[in-house]
């Protein structure tokens, strides 16, 4: 299948639910700070171990739009860089959040607690570095997730409310050569759609997960070309009534789509 131009939510209340899920109290003037695990994956045993658990730096207003990605990438300097996608534009919720073609991305480095800096509780944070805006050519309402080449620097942002994908660069996106103060979202890129089906509906309404698929060839001609496969992976449709009948066949499933 080829692509062609054309999370869940906590609910409000609930004290001590909002706490196991790491949110505070609801307050009429609600903030989170997300929280970023680092985990050693063994592959012979198909199990993990959380490593390291600290908060962002980067405050989010509201408590249901924060980061809905994130990759890491190893800077020229050596330091370990972490990507955040932020959900809504302007990093923010509300109308705000929907205000088309002003994607974020926050990026930062992990950093102990010293003095008056970091959050209070923890004694390690990532602190913000930069943001880097996405181009304003990516004019999505939400952005649900972001993958990046590591030989070549081609990045895929999705929007799961567009139904759609952002394919661009990051400029200095190369592992191992990336620098926070230079890299940059380079305009020019292209914006595809999911599939439609045959009455032209959305039918992909819940991407929440997107990746290269290494050595994806269909027109690459060595190594450092860019991979033209696509995994991706939906969400459970909403129900009740939120999401048109169009988007059950398609949910929680995933999908491997070929670039023209």
């Amino acid at each position: 299948m080829h692509l062609a131009p054309c999370t869940r939510r906590p609910r409000r209340g609930g004290g001590d639910r909002r706490r196991r899920l790491g949110l505070p109290a609801a307050t009429d003037d609600p903030s989170y700070h997300a929280m970023v695990y680092q985990v050693d994956i063994d592959d012979s045993s198909e199990s993990f171990a959380v490593q390291d658990v600290c908060p962002s730096e980067y405050e989010f207003d509201g408590d249901s739009k924060g980061f809905e990605g994130a990759l890491s990438i190893r800077g020229a300097d050596g330091v370990l860089y972490v990507l955040g996608l932020c959900e809504g534009n302007h990093c923010k919720e509300g109308d705000e959040g929907k205000d088309k073609g002003n994607g974020r991305v926050v990026v930062m480095a992990r950093a102990e607690v010293a003095g008056d800096d970091g959050v209070p509780g923890f004694d390690c944070y990532w602190k913000t570095v930069t943001t880097l805006h996405i181009p304003k050519e990516a004019d999505f309402q939400d952005y649900s997730a972001i993958s990046l080449h590591r030989k070549t620097g081609k990045v895929v942002i999705s929007s799961q409310e567009n139904s759609q994908v952002w394919l661009g660069t990051l400029e200095g996106g190369n592992d191992g050569d990336f620098d926070p103060a230079t890299a940059y979202f380079k305009e020019g890129g292209r914006i595809l759609d999911f599939p439609r089906n045959e009455n032209c509906e959305v039918q992909y309404c819940n991407v929440e997960g997107v990746y290269w698929v290494e050595g994806g060839s269909a027109g690459a001609t060595d190594d450092s070309d860019s991979p033209q496969v696509l995994v991706a992976v939906s969400d459970k449709m909403k129900g009740h009534g939120k999401q048109a009948y169009t988007c059950l066949d398609k949910d929680q499933s995933f999908h491997l789509f070929a670039i023209p």
